[in-house]
């Protein structure tokens, strides 16, 4: 009994220790992910493809589709590990206080094969959650009173383009992200629809890995980071201006056309006989 009292009070004098006008700072890590054919995460058993689709690893957090075009040749995959991280704010802990840190929550390698069209997989499930998290500098190590441990981010649905194998064997397939992004209802301004990286681009017979980027409190999602090797990956954004983003360009286009048309009109002929 007077062991639990003595872990209580270590665990409130840490807490309020570290929850100050500088928020509530933990360390911690994810779990490896779980790819699936649909948003249905459970027990299992997990769904597989349909021929002529060919695929593998559903359930698990490596996962495969393709029939390799070339004897000897790999099929695409996947694989999503679990990341540490250090001294991370929890999101406004306490209301009013920092933003919660960005911070890498994963990683996602992508193998491009080069492998038979039609046997392709479109789009995958990705769900992950966090493993230990702990206040940040607690000697012995206490548990983050607010719970974020083993709790989930949001599902992410990635689209998988698979681009042509020929002619040009070096162009990119890619990784989108559909879904699973933050968006503005969170009060963490960080989170702006269309400011995320959400394409993750890796050229044909290549591998390579790229960071998730999140945050805690709210749990979400922020989009990709960085790639390695930077030679054979690229990341970028998907999003496309709106229709009436696209016209006002046109018409700021179209307004210097004829403006410059005019002032050609009125130019002296300088020079002519």
């Amino acid at each position: 009994m007077r062991s639990r009292v003595a872990f209580s009070i270590v665990v409130a004098v840490v807490f309020f220790a570290n929850t100050d006008a500088s928020g509530l700072e933990v360390d911690g890590t994810t779990n490896p992910g779980i790819f699936s054919l649909d948003n249905i995460f459970g027990p299992g058993p997990y769904a597989t493809c349909v021929a002529p689709v060919v695929c593998a690893g559903t359930g698990t957090n490596a996962f495969s589709w393709g029939t390799p075009a070339n004897v000897g040749g790999t099929s695409s995959s996947l694989l999503e590990t679990g990341a540490a991280f250090e001294n991370a704010h929890v999101a406004n802990t306490p209301p009013g206080g920092p933003l919660a840190t960005e911070i890498v929550t994963g990683y996602l390698t992508f193998t491009n094969g080069m492998t038979n069209a039609g046997t392709e997989v479109s789009d995958v499930y990705l769900k992950r959650s966090l493993g230990g998290v702990f206040v940040h500098l607690s000697n012995p190590p206490v548990p983050d009173p607010t719970g974020h441990t083993n709790t989930d981010f949001p599902v992410l649905h990635l689209g998988i383009i698979n681009t042509p194998n020929s002619p040009n064997p070096l162009e990119p397939d890619i990784i989108q992200i559909f879904s699973g992004l933050c968006n503005a209802i969170t009060d963490n301004t960080l989170c702006v629809p269309g400011n995320q990286l959400d394409q993750f681009k890796v050229v044909e017979g290549e591998t390579a890995t790229v960071e998730i980027l999140g945050f805690l409190g709210s749990n979400n999602n922020l989009g990709f980071g960085a790639c390695a090797p930077v030679q054979v990956c690229s990341v970028s954004s998907s999003v496309v201006p709106e229709p009436s983003s696209l016209l006002l360009v046109a018409g700021g286009l179209i307004a210097l056309l004829l403006a410059r048309q005019g002032k050609d009109l009125r130019r002296p002929d300088i020079g002519r006989r």
